[in-house]
């Protein structure tokens, strides 16, 4: 049957994320302007987020069609 175990969810843990940026050394932002933009989106949006992990997940039914949306604060 198509719907048997049909489902995907994704999680993003954004502390994790932040923690992996910052063991990169500098030359993986690379150089010139590309590495402005890496390390400006890096520092303002990763890092401030590195308290939130977000969970969505999504099933099919053959008469209908679910979802949730988890979003987690983590103590830093």
């Amino acid at each position: 049957m198509l719907y048997d175990d049909a489902g995907a969810a994704l999680r993003v843990d954004f502390g994790q994320l932040a923690a992996a940026l910052r063991e990169l050394p500098q030359s993986a932002y690379g150089s010139g302007p590309q590495s402005y933009v890496a390390r400006s989106l890096v520092g303002q949006v990763i890092e401030p987020l590195r308290t939130v992990r977000l969970t969505v997940a999504a099933e099919a039914f053959p008469d209908r069609l679910g979802g949730s949306l988890d979003v987690e604060l983590v103590a830093p």
